[in-house]
């Protein structure tokens, strides 16, 4: 707001600068107050001028410096494709918006811990981004993009339709075999409140791998596995991703009190003298957990061996 005092006029007219390129602006005093109001489309110091010309064409002037700061575009990912092959491309995408509608952007893509600048299209705030990647190995991606605009506020997005994105990339070589044992605590199977109160031991067996050329792009093979309340079993292997050691495996089964389920298998063999791992996590039809093997996410030590080729 300002404010003014000359005792010898009796008119005046009144503009304000707001400092940001449009030069002065006519302003009209409100129930007798110079209230002065205005949006910036960037951050940055501005130099607000009043200036008050009176009937005389004599003008004052008063200034004061406004610091406006800038906030965080607003960044949305794109599900990704859940599985693609080796040397297949894929086109990563999203968006974003940003209040500041004079603001520059970079886009930064992280895969898998390699980070990537990514191609980006923006007007008035708003923008597209994509980035087309080839996985040159097999494994487990996760996705992520951070947008950051040109005064340095940033954002990252992992997420889409509220689930962490991520890419499984496969290869036609890998294969899984195991069988072993191992501890489950109380609260890994949540079919039902009885079946969570159990903790023990499991057992399972596992074979997957991928048949010859021309004999369908499925892996083949079966599990078994059996808990305290808790048995997977009818189960078939959708899709098998193996490197370093470490094979992913999805599929589809039957437990008794949940139906049909999905399931996903991380098995890590860490050779020769060492201690291999597996972790189990089950979902029913409609997308709910019904089992997790290891709930703190750490595949689960087992006594048994797994081996993992690919």
């Amino acid at each position: 707001r300002g404010s003014f005092v000359d005792p010898d006029s009796s008119s005046w007219t009144y503009t304000a600068d707001y400092g940001d390129g449009a030069g002065p602006q006519p302003l009209t005093p409100t129930a007798g107050q110079l209230k002065l109001s205005h949006v910036y489309a960037a951050a940055g110091d501005y130099t607000v001028v009043l200036a008050v010309t009176d009937d005389k064409g004599a003008t004052g002037t008063a200034q004061v410096v406004v610091s406006v700061t800038d906030t965080a575009p607003e960044a949305t990912l794109k599900a990704a494709p859940a599985t693609v092959a080796v040397g297949e491309q894929v086109m990563l995408a999203g968006s974003f918006t940003d209040k500041a509608t004079g603001d520059t952007h970079t886009a930064t893509w992280t895969v898998g811990g390699k980070q990537v600048t990514g191609a980006l299209a923006e007007h008035n705030g708003k923008g597209t981004l994509a980035l087309p990647y080839t996985f040159t190995k097999p494994g487990l991606y996760q996705v992520s993009v951070t947008v950051a605009d040109n005064h340095g506020a940033r954002t990252t997005a992992d997420t889409a339709n509220g689930r962490k994105v991520q890419v499984l990339v496969l290869d036609r070589d890998a294969s899984l075999t195991g069988a072993g044992r191992l501890t489950v605590p109380a609260g890994a199977c949540k079919v039902n409140a009885e079946c969570a109160k159990q903790d023990g031991t499991a057992s399972f067996t596992v074979t997957a791998h991928y048949p010859g050329k021309g004999k369908g792009r499925a892996p083949t093979g079966n599990v078994a596995y059996t808990a305290p309340g808790f048995d997977l079993k009818d189960a078939s292997f959708t899709v098998l991703s193996a490197a370093d050691g470490t094979a992913i495996a999805r599929g589809t089964g039957q437990v008794k009190g949940a139906g049909t389920v999905t399931f996903e298998i991380t098995a890590t063999d860490t050779g020769a003298g060492k201690t291999d791992r597996l972790h189990l996590v089950v979902w029913d039809a409609k997308g709910t957990l019904v089992y997790d093997n290891q709930p703190t996410g750490a595949p689960a030590p087992l006594s048994g061996v797994l081996r993992v080729a690919g």
